[in-house]
Formats: structure tokens, C-alpha cells, sequence
């Protein structure tokens, strides 16, 4: 949309404006001031009686290099690093 300038800002998430600017680098990303961003806050949980896959799937996610990779897009680690 920015690229082919149907518009000229577009507010977005951190993971979104990321995406974004690999498909179109020309682009800029401007850090909004913190009194106006907005956190988004994810959970993951998994149930009791889930089967072995939702566990490691999870765990998946929480290891070192998948954390890595979420902070690539703008994601904070479990412990808010």
C-alpha cells in the first residue's frame, strides 16, 4: 500500500511495519512516542489434557531461537527482554 503510494503513513504493528519493510525497503519505519503506543499482550497456554504435540509446540516457541526470531518482528522475550 505504502509502496505504491496508496498512502502516505500507516500506522501498524511492530510485526507489521517489519514485514512491511522487507517486502518494500524504501520504506520507513518512525517509533512512536510511548505515551501513544500500544502494547499488545499474547499468552500461551497449554491445556491439561492437551496432547505431547501442544506441549512441545509451545516449547517450540519458547526456546532461545524461536524467541530470537519473534524479536526479529518485534516481539519481547517471556521476560520482557
Amino acid at each position: 500500500m505504502l509502496d505504491s503510494n496508496q498512502a502516505e503513513v500507516f500506522p501498524t504493528s511492530c510485526t507489521n511495519a517489519a514485514l512491511a519493510k522487507k517486502e518494500a525497503p524504501g520504506l520507513k519505519i518512525v517509533q512512536i512516542p510511548e505515551a501513544l503506543s500500544v502494547d499488545a499482550e499474547y499468552g500461551l497456554i497449554v491445556l491439561n489434557d492437551a496432547p505431547e504435540a501442544a506441549q512441545a509446540f509451545a516449547d517450540c516457541i519458547l526456546s532461545r531461537e524461536r524467541q530470537a526470531m519473534l524479536a526479529q518482528y518485534g516481539f519481547d522475550t517471556p521476560n520482557g527482554g
